[in-house]
């Protein structure tokens, strides 16, 4: 015991040996966290002991600072309990999802807060607050406790010594970059943590935004990119395009899941979808996400831009798009007629859709706010039968071709929650031994055989449609149900499959693509030649220098000096409207208790405000509420659409009542 103590004594001196070899014990704990496996983790330090031991380096770095103080061990304990933190809380978000914990992270939180009921009990929530209150608390006692450092300072010295390990960290940073030993290039964050380490990866997700200059980066340059695009699409320029509706598609983590090995159905739970990529222009999409990551997705496929140019783990909508206007489908088709609208049967707010949306030439967004719907799935999230109508009714509401991009929910997980079990599903699986695998691979089944039947239902419904429709669909990124490269018999997980259908006859041709390149491909089926992006694409995708120039342009377009555009962005914020009918209020009627309001378009959001004031109201149907309070001469009142966290989307236009003839008049 007396041995034990002294050593605890000298830790706390903190040698530097000491010191390193406490960080060698954090970074094999976080290892182990992020693998779930100590095996794992002692097989990074074997096979990878350059990596690990620069792991624990990295840890160590912050630790130097307080060698300056004589708090020092209160800064070492806070610096340890940070890392570790770091550790524990990518273990847990990796039981339910694929993508680790990382800096950008602290950007999605209220995104994180909306869906957090959807993996977690609220007792789980609860115990987990009380769990940290409780641990920060201890944590708090035990810093209080700890001593000064008594001992001399050596101000000078530490900080000439701080200053030169600093340096030597970077000049090794770099040397092992250059060497190939690590990479500041991570277009996947869930291997990169696997192969690099966690402390790395998540420093590097920290490091910067946005995308690197070019080095090549100038003028001329820019104007040659554009000349020979120019030049090559000389001939389909003079082309008249076809003017068709265009749909796209994205499927909420929708995959043929027959392609997993050694899974075995008693019938195709996507008989639909096979069948149109047998008769359709189909192929394997690779997008930038697997088992979450929606948003990048959309973003490669809205904009035609690719994603892996951005910093590692990066989010462009929480970032550049949230600050400013880009280049887009949208935008790009609106410059030749078209009406662009977006439909999403989920909260308007998520992954900030309802701000990046007006800075990609988005006139209309329609939300789960403004949808009559109460057909969820088991854990909460809407079905897309819906989707159907609000297609048609955007298709409806303009007299010029239409562009819609919208966003499916319904085959979100968690898939292993209790709720989510299937009793007696129609379509099941075989082969798998583990039970909570096959119950969530049953419910994931259920799911997709639903969104198959609702993809049946529209290409039916447009078929039937009077006006030229092309309907791009695929699915947005692979399920988190625990699927590698080696159990897939295409061998990629970050495949999934594209179907290009039409209501008018169109030539089938079977190629694979990358999501960035969707848009490009279906655009060019119909002759439609514009935008700076898209039209590089339909006219370089074979050449040598693809993504190297592509690269030039998305800089150009998103943080250089918009030479594509003369140096000026011509791109203004959409002034976004939400829905594409609005919602209204037609007549009232007292009954002995309440007053009902009749009209259109009230939904589970719906808010009833009367002079100013909103009053308790009560859904009755999509065209019917009620409130208890009975109007009066003069009285004022209106609905307001509002998510669950209070943000106003829309209202509808205020009325004036009057008693005499127990009318409403519209009065702004």
């Amino acid at each position: 015991m007396a041995k034990i103590k002294q050593f605890v004594k000298d830790f706390f001196k903190l040698s530097p040996v000491l010191l390193f070899l406490g960080c060698m014990a954090i970074i094999l704990l976080m290892e182990t966290f992020g693998r779930h496996s100590l095996i794992g983790a002692l097989s990074f330090l074997v096979h990878e002991p350059v990596r690990f031991i620069f792991n624990a380096l990295i840890i160590m770095t912050p630790f130097t600072v307080f060698y300056l103080f004589r708090r020092r061990r209160l800064g070492f304990c806070l610096v340890g309990f940070v890392w570790l933190f770091i550790g524990i809380v990518n273990g847990v978000v990796l039981a339910f999802r694929v993508t680790p914990f990382s800096t950008i992270d602290f950007r999605l939180w209220d995104d994180a807060l909306m869906v957090i009921g959807k993996y977690f009990e609220p007792w789980m929530t609860v115990l987990l607050i009380v769990l940290l209150v409780a641990v920060i608390i201890a944590f708090v006692i035990f810093l209080v406790k700890l001593k000064k450092y008594e001992g001399e300072m050596h101000r000078i010295r530490n900080a000439v010594i701080i200053a030169a390990y600093w340096v030597v960290m970077y000049f090794t940073m770099k040397a092992l970059i250059g060497n190939g030993v690590f990479t500041t290039t991570i277009p996947n964050l869930a291997y990169a943590y696997k192969d690099y380490g966690v402390s790395y990866c998540f420093t590097v997700t920290g490091m910067r935004n946005g995308m690197r200059k070019p080095i090549d980066y100038t003028k001329d340059k820019i104007a040659k990119i554009n000349k020979n695009v120019d030049k090559k699409l000389e001939k389909k320029d003079k082309k008249e395009p076809h003017k068709a509706n265009v749909i796209f598609l994205q499927l909420e983590s929708f995959f043929d899941i027959g392609y997993v090995k050694n899974y075995y159905f008693n019938e195709d739970p996507v008989p639909y979808f096979n069948y149109l990529k047998d008769n359709y222009s189909s192929g394997f999409l690779t997008v930038p996400a697997f088992g979450a990551g929606t948003a990048n997705t959309e973003f490669e496929s809205m904009t035609g831009m690719k994603l892996s140019f951005f910093s590692p783990g990066e989010y462009p909508y929480k970032t550049v798009l949230k600050k400013r206007t880009a280049e887009s489908i949208p935008y790009d088709l609106q410059s030749i007629g078209y009406s662009t609208h977006n439909i999403h049967n989920n909260t308007a707010t998520f992954y900030g859709r309802s701000k990046v949306f007006t800075n990609i030439g988005y006139q209309t967004f329609s939300t789960i706010e403004t949808m009559w719907s109460k057909d969820t799935t088991n854990t909460g999230w809407a079905k897309d039968r819906i989707l159907t109508g609000e297609i048609m009714d955007a298709l409806r509401s303009t007299d010029t071709p239409d562009y819609i991009y919208a966003i499916s929910v319904q085959g979100h997980g968690d898939y292993y929650k209790e709720e989510a079990q299937v009793d007696e599903p129609e379509v099941w699986v075989n082969g798998i031994d583990d039970a909570d695998q096959t119950d969530a691979v049953n419910y994931y089944v259920k799911q997709i055989g639903e969104m198959d039947g609702f993809v049946e239902e529209l290409c039916h419904t447009l078929t039937a449609f009077d006006e030229d429709t092309i309907l791009v669909l695929y699915g947005d990124h692979l399920p988190g149900l625990g699927f590698t490269d080696e159990s897939l018999k295409n061998g990629d997980v970050f495949q999934t499959e594209y179907v290009i259908w039409s209501n008018f006859d169109m030539k089938r041709k079977v190629q694979n693509l990358s999501a960035y390149q969707l848009g490009a491909e279906a655009l060019d089926r119909l002759n439609i030649h514009t935008g700076t992006i898209t039209r590089y694409h339909q006219a370089q995708r074979k050449s040598k220098k693809y993504l190297a120039n592509l690269r030039e342009l998305q800089y150009d377009l998103l943080y250089g000096d918009m030479y594509s555009f003369d140096g000026e962005n011509p791109f203004l914020q959409e002034d976004m409207t939400y829905g594409v009918q609005d919602v209204t209020i037609s007549r009232v009627l007292r009954t002995e208790t309440r007053t009902i309001l009749y009209g259109q378009k009230f939904t589970q959001f719906s808010h009833v405000f009367l002079n100013g004031k909103e009053v308790e109201s009560e859904l009755i149907g999509p065209s019917s509420m009620s409130i208890e309070e009975e109007l009066k001469d003069g009285d004022k009142i209106y609905v307001s659409q509002m998510t669950a966290k209070g943000k106003v989307l829309l209202n509808s236009r205020t009325y004036r009542y009057s008693a005499y003839d127990k009318g409403l008049e519209a009065i702004d």
